[in-house]
Parts: structure tokens; C-alpha cells; sequence
């Protein structure tokens, strides 16, 4: 399968090209991706303020499936830069739509659902309270809208809260290693609050089914289906570590988790990591990149 990707020197991104090994990919990108060269993998430079300047090889390559991870300014959630990401969405589906483009897959976030607690399912709706929240909801209803009109497949996935190998070096649980690894004890602000951690193997192979099963549409969450507060997320780290320190907590898990029942019943999909199994990878990643 011929498949275009924004987004593809990311985080998610990395993974999924792993994940879409054996199909042919044109990925763009605005710098040299530091994955080398992959086989199936060919590396198109540009951005999508300026489409033009590789709209001509994107219709040369003739995509089935294009799938869009960009979303410039991370972790930058402000208004203006979420508002320049609606444009430059836009700016790609018209792209798509001309290189007749058969099927978009795009990525949403679970901050579209807004402060709902509990399980949440994909029919729920959004009431977005952040600038960011509220530029992903903006872009899904758009795509569906327009890939109505002109007979492309689409899929939007509302993904919870990623982790693993790679995740930037200010996230959760990389700042708890760095802590504990320098003899600091981490700042944990909020060691009740709950949420949804899944693994980013199980993220990228939700994705990439989605992306080359036939006759998938609609919008698809990507969890793990459980909550977890964050002190016992962070307790958990530390164990791997083999530090005594560890952070109270207190009450039922409250917060919001992801109904996965659609993606089981239309791919196949559930999630084949633990929390402790995808907790063990990522410290035994972060620690052997430290020994260098």
C-alpha cells in the first residue's frame, strides 16, 4: 500500500513506520529524521505552509492512504499555534484531495471529551475546554465534512495519554527517572489525579490497522482502557528503579478512560502491553541511553 505520512520523525511517528513495515511510504518532514534510511521509507522535505513546493511528488507517488500525525508546536497549546494548526490541516486536505487520495487517517486527542469522568466512548460528545482541544475537534469535523463530499475514507482517532521509548524529555515519567537518577526527588504536583496511560507500541499498531483495513471510518479511541492515578504511575517507575521513593495517594481513581470496544470489534485491536510491561521498557530504554 502506498501510504503518505505527516508527522513521521515524531514520537508517534517512529513507531508507526516500524508498524507499517512492508507497505511503501512518502513521509514529510521540515528536518532530517534521525531513523536513518528504512527500507520502504522515502523522506520528503517540505511543511505544509508551502504545499506547492511538494504537492507535484505527492501526486506522482499516487497515495491510498494518507496519515496526518503533524501537529506543529508541541507541547505549545496556545491559541495562535492551535489556530495555525486548523490551517495547515486544511491546507493538507486540499492537497489530498487533489492526488485523489482514497483514505485519511488523523489524529485527535482525548482532551475533545473535555472534564468527563469515567468511561468514554467514541459517541460521546465533545465539549472541549483548551484552545488545542478545540483546533482538534475543529479539524475532525472539517475532514468529515469534506471527506464526505468527495467519497474519501476517513478515520479520527482520539488518542489518551501515550507513553514510552522516545516520549520528550519533559513528560512524566522521563522527568521521574531523571529525578531519581540524579538523587533528586521528583515534584509530583497532582499524584491523584487519573488517567489513561498507554503504551506506544499499542498506540502505533491501533493506528496502523486502522489505516490499511478496508472499509474502517469513523473515529476510533486508542487507550488502554484503564485508569491509573498518577502517583501510582510514578510509584511504579520508581520500583523500576529499584528506589525507595514513593508518593502517596489517596481516594478512588477518578479521571477519564478510554472505551476500546469499537477498535476490538472493527480491527482486532487491544492493547498487548501492561502498564508495568510498557513502565519496564521505557526505564530500561531511559537508563541504557543514560549509560552511554
Amino acid at each position: 500500500m502506498r501510504i503518505f505520512l505527516t508527522g513521521g520523525s515524531g514520537f508517534i511517528g517512529r513507531y508507526l513506520i516500524r508498524e507499517l513495515n512492508g507497505n511503501q511510504i512518502l513521509a514529510l518532514t521540515r528536518r532530517k529524521p534521525k531513523l536513518g534510511s528504512l527500507a520502504g521509507v522515502e523522506w520528503l522535505f517540505g511543511d505544509l505552509e508551502q504545499t506547492d513546493q511538494w504537492e507535484e511528488k505527492l501526486i506522482q507517488f499516487a497515495p491510498e492512504v494518507c496519515i496526518h500525525l503533524a501537529w506543529e508546536g508541541l507541547p505549545d497549546y496556545a491559541r495562535e499555534v492551535s489556530e495555525k494548526n486548523v490551517k495547515l490541516s486544511a491546507n493538507l486536505f486540499t492537497v489530498l484531495r487533489r492526488a485523489n487520495v482514497r483514505r485519511i487517517v488523523a489524529l485527535g486527542s482525548c482532551w475533545e471529551y473535555g472534564d468527563i469522568q469515567g468511561q468514554v466512548v467514541e459517541t460521546q460528545d465533545t465539549k472541549p475546554k483548551s484552545y488545542f482541544a478545540m483546533a482538534k475537534v475543529q479539524v475532525c469535523e472539517s475532514f468529515m465534512k469534506e471527506s464526505s463530499v468527495a467519497g474519501i475514507e476517513f478515520v479520527w482517532q482520539r488518542i489518551f495519554f501515550s507513553y514510552g521509548p522516545g516520549q520528550r524529555t519533559a513528560a512524566l515519567l522521563p522527568t521521574v527517572v531523571t529525578a531519581l537518577e540524579n538523587y533528586q526527588l521528583p515534584e509530583i504536583k497532582s499524584p491523584d489525579l487519573a488517567q489513561d496511560f498507554v503504551f506506544i507500541s499499542d498506540v502505533a499498531e491501533a493506528i496502523a490497522l486502522t489505516s490499511t483495513r478496508s472499509k474502517v471510518e469513523g473515529i476510533f479511541n486508542i487507550g488502554s482502557g484503564q485508569l491509573t492515578q498518577v502517583g501510582d504511575f510514578v510509584n511504579l517507575v520508581s520500583a523500576q528503579l529499584g528506589s525507595t521513593f514513593r508518593t502517596s495517594v489517596s481516594g478512588e481513581p477518578i479521571g477519564m478512560f478510554a472505551s476500546v470496544e469499537k477498535l476490538k470489534r472493527d480491527v482486532g485491536w487491544e492493547p498487548k502491553y501492561s502498564l508495568q510491561q510498557g513502565v519496564a521498557e521505557t526505564v530500561k530504554a531511559l537508563k541504557k541511553k543514560s549509560d552511554k
